[in-house]
């Protein structure tokens, strides 16, 4: 009969632990799928940043390509306004 009080007064403990267990288990789980989420977020952020400074980089690389040519074609056109400027004044 001791044996079936021993179980009685112990039987519980067993219960409060596991649900003590659960609920930091349950609580841990929340905070790691609330920090999974939170950079998830960030990561998603930082893609878009990315793809931006992409579309922004593309368009520098296009306005230097136009403004160098730009600068090639006008220096062209000034070599050739100085040779014929030289030729008209040897005649």
């Amino acid at each position: 009969m001791d044996d079936d009080v021993d179980e009685d007064i112990y039987g519980g403990i067993d219960e409060g632990v596991k649900g003590f267990e659960v609920a930091e288990l349950t609580e841990r789980a929340e905070r790691a799928e609330a920090a999974a989420s939170a950079e998830t977020r960030e990561k998603e952020r930082a893609l878009d940043e990315v793809a931006r400074l992409r579309e922004v980089n593309s368009t520098l690389e296009r306005n230097i390509s136009v403004l160098f040519n730009t600068a090639m074609a006008e220096i062209k056109r000034k070599d050739a306004e100085i040779s014929a400027m030289a030729r008209h004044a040897q005649r």
